[in-house]
């Protein structure tokens, strides 16, 4: 009797440091990110591989069950595979393999497009989609979306756009981004200008350009102020893209700033040109950012993906049985308020807790066999 006194006491203790952390609908668990994927060289403990690497990302649900193996399909490299999710590069139509997207792929129907983090958030911009006729002058596609929609035509899903977010992992208080951009088509003038002032009350979290060229015989360049930021000489007869990121000096606030894209074409040839200026930023005031004479600006949400990413506030424990107590084993179980994996920690004395038991599936009813 005195030993299943014991042991009851013990297991109220048990109780007391149950630990549950609320749904990752990455599918990663603990012992994942504690390994990567497996692998002793993975992420730090605690973090998830997309936390550890992505950038700018694009996520949308489908609402739907996904065949992981036909999304493998999609890749041109998969990268990362459990039987939850997978993750791997998606090559898009035109650009070389460093313009892959990185797409992870869960089975309930998530879908997020990234670039890593020390990619500028203006690479995602696509100019070919820009650039095509009738000239819609304004950026409708990116190239996270259009992956995210190459994956879903692959693995015969419908898009969902009710659902659909843009998230920069880098910097969470980030909730908007815009684009600025200029363009000089054959039979323009030979530069074009626009010019963008930042109010003193914006909270910028990254200034960056892109500048793109096609078939041109002659030079392009991209300046702020006078002073260059890119120049390429001639690409006949094809496409070349490059981008990067401005300095708070290079794009500074309260001052009017000019952007120049230059472009020596004339009416015989076919060449195209356009720039653009992104920018990740906090509203904090109630200024706005002010422009002149740019061809077309594009304006974004972004919002953290709560129901991807693990939520950082525990589930609230309820109904806490334990049962079948023995002079060494008991039977605990609780409920959660959300879907939670869970881990008990344990030992023969209060307060000295040796032994652990985690159980990595995300569910609302936690039962443990100690």
């Amino acid at each position: 009797m005195q030993n299943k006194i014991g042991l009851k006491i013990l297991a109220i203790s048990i109780a007391l440091v149950m630990v549950v952390s609320s749904a990752v609908v990455y599918g990663y668990n603990t012992a994942e990110v504690a390994k990567g994927t497996g692998d002793d060289a993975g992420t730090r403990e605690g973090t998830t591989i997309i936390e550890e690497e992505a950038g700018i990302s694009f996520y949308i649900n489908v609402s739907a069950k996904i065949n992981l193996t036909k999304a493998k399909e999609v890749y041109r490299t998969t990268e990362h595979e459990t039987e939850n999710y997978t993750i791997g590069a998606v090559a898009l139509p035109g650009y070389p393999v460093t313009e892959d997207v990185h797409v992870y792929v869960h089975k309930d129907g998530w879908i997020m497009a990234y670039y890593l983090n020390d990619e500028p958030v203006a690479k995602i911009i696509n100019w070919f989609e820009y650039q095509r006729p009738p000239h819609p002058r304004n950026i409708t596609h990116t190239k996270l979306k259009d992956a995210v929609v190459k994956m879903c035509d692959g693995v015969g899903v419908p898009l969902n756009w009710s659902y659909r977010k843009y998230y920069d992992f880098r910097s969470p208080n980030a909730n908007r981004m815009m684009f600025v951009t200029g363009a000089q088509r054959v039979g323009y003038e030979r530069s074009s200008t626009f010019k963008i002032k930042l109010p003193g009350d914006l909270m910028v979290c990254e200034r960056s350009w892109s500048h793109f060229a096609a078939n041109s015989s002659n030079s392009s360049s991209l300046s702020i102020d006078e002073h260059t930021i890119n120049s390429f000489g001639h690409c006949r007869d094809g496409e070349i893209t490059k981008y990067g990121t401005l300095t708070q000096t290079q794009l500074k606030p309260e001052v009017f700033h000019t952007v120049r894209l230059g472009h020596d074409e004339g009416n015989w040839t076919t060449g195209e040109a356009f720039s653009a200026i992104a920018l990740l930023y906090r509203t904090t005031g109630t200024s706005d950012i002010e422009l002149e004479e740019c061809e077309s600006v594009w304006r974004i949400y972004t919002a953290y993906p709560k129901e991807l990413i693990n939520d950082t506030t525990p589930p609230l424990i309820t109904n806490v049985t334990v049962t079948d107590i023995t002079n060494d084993s008991a039977t605990i179980k609780w409920d959660t308020d959300e879907i939670a994996n869970s881990l008990v920690k344990y030992g023969k004395a209060s307060g000295n807790y040796t032994k652990g038991l985690w159980n990595p599936l995300f569910v609302k009813n936690h039962p443990f066999e100690l």
